[in-house]
């Protein structure tokens, strides 16, 4: 599994009212205090006009952040696009830890602005149709993974893993626990950033 542009996408919880570009000068302080590890943070962009897209975005070599907005699930995600060392295993242990770790950072604000995450559930994209083309057998190769990614660090936990993309799209679905599992609290330990 040659896979390592992909990203994760944690969800905002439903009932808040987030204007995206309130959150440009969070993404400057990330900047000037090189608030990333293992990442050269390079830009802020903001496409907050654009519906259904990537909102507000953090640019750096490695990869991308962004306030995502598609599908009128706005959400935070982190997209890899520099390769990692490892197998996929490791580099989906990377990409989670690094997604997470900024999300917990972002709940942590400068700005002292109220957001808050869903915990139970993220969204897996793939960003390379020939590493990885959206097929019926690419999705359950993937869905294993990440399922048996996820099962090492939540041990026994159930998990509902959903298709959400159609055939003319990126490789991405849904990771959702059955109970009250916090997928963000488990990246202490174990980062292979």
């Amino acid at each position: 599994m040659e896979l390592y542009k992909f990203g994760i996408k944690f969800f905002t919880e439903p009932e808040l009212n987030i204007q995206v570009n309130e959150f440009i000068p969070e993404f400057h302080h990330w900047i000037q205090t090189d608030a990333v590890q293992n990442h050269l943070l390079i830009d802020v962009v903001d496409y907050s006009h654009i519906s259904d897209g990537p909102g507000i975005m953090l640019i750096a070599h490695e990869g991308q952040f962004s306030f995502d907005l598609e599908s009128e699930l706005p959400g935070f995600m982190y997209q890899r696009r520099t390769e990692i060392e490892g197998d996929f295993s490791q580099r989906l242990a990377s990409v989670f830890s690094t997604t997470a770790k900024a999300v917990r950072q972002l709940e942590r604000n400068s700005l002292g602005k109220p957001i808050q995450f869903k915990t139970n559930i993220f969204r897996f994209i793939a960003n390379d149709r020939l590493a990885a083309e959206n097929s019926d057998e690419k999705q359950n190769l993937y869905k294993e993974s990440v399922h048996t990614f996820i099962q090492r660090k939540f041990q026994g936990s159930k998990l509902e893993i959903e298709n959400i993309s159609s055939k003319n799209e990126r490789l991405a679905f849904n990771v959702k626990a059955q109970e009250d599992i916090n997928f963000l609290m488990s990246t202490e330990e174990g980062n292979n950033e």
